[in-house]
């Protein structure tokens, strides 16, 4: 292990926002918040020990896939921890992480699928989207059927298209403005609304949401023109749909 030199402001800031991605995901469990007992205690804790524990967690692989493959490692662009078992312990190693990493990412796409209809369902059911179908529940289950489907199918597409870098970049910076739109509204909640005492409240005043806003920026800032100008287009259509349907409704 050894740092011959350190990257530059713009390497740094192109590296953040594909490793943002690694970081999402806490922010999901909020989409079921009413299913959830305590949710003002329960919720925010689980967010910071899940947050320390992999932060912990990626340092430490960092650490050892850095010291096995020394330079090697940025050129291990598909699979580099498979690659670090294989020399550590062999074929079995290998077989062994790549069964972890495919469970691991079947986990995930479980929560996924789990909790993100519930935000096309609720599109839905308030009119933002104007696709009825998608607020229907299931008879039996009282699950959003449709949502889920659709979700399913949307993400499947969007994967089979892209690759990685491309993808993780995209929900990066999509995620991103969806957390700023979020700060914006808490600050203005700040001025227009006084919580109750069953209520989550953040500490410190506007301390905390405008050190989110500068962390924001700087991440957008080292975005590609291509992913900006995509996300710009999506933004500009979805925002075209919801406000024709609401003229329909005038």
């Amino acid at each position: 292990l050894a740092m011959d030199s350190l990257p530059s402001i713009k390497q740094l800031g192109e590296t953040a926002l594909i490793l943002f991605f690694a970081f999402q995901g806490g922010d999901v469990g909020l989409n079921v918040a009413g299913e959830v007992v305590k949710p003002k205690k329960t919720i925010p804790r689980a967010i910071f020990m899940s947050m320390a524990i992999i932060i912990i967690f990626y340092m430490m692989v960092q650490l050892v896939a850095q010291g096995i493959l020394g330079n090697e490692l940025g050129e291990q662009t598909g699979n580099p921890l498979a690659k670090t078992a294989l020399i550590v312990f062999g074929s079995i190693g290998f077989i062994l992480l790549s069964s972890g990493a495919a469970i691991s990412m079947f986990g995930n796409l479980s929560g996924e699928i789990l909790n993100n209809p519930r935000v096309l369902y609720a599109f839905a059911r308030d009119k933002i989207i104007p696709t009825p179908s998608l607020a229907k529940i299931h008879k039996i289950y009282a699950t959003p059927h449709n949502a889920i489907l659709v979700y399913a199918i949307l993400g499947f597409i969007v994967a089979a298209l892209g690759g990685f870098e491309q993808l993780a970049e995209a929900a990066s910076l999509t995620i991103l403005l969806l957390y700023l739109g979020v700060i914006l509204a808490l600050i203005k909640l700040r001025f227009v609304y006084t919580p109750t005492k069953e209520e989550f409240t953040i500490k410190g005043g506007l301390i905390v949401p405008i050190l989110a806003i500068l962390v924001i920026v700087y991440f957008l800032v080292h975005a590609s023109l291509v992913q900006v100008l995509l996300t710009l287009a999506l933004f500009i259509i979805f925002s075209f749909i919801y406000f024709i349907r609401k003229k329909m409704e005038k």
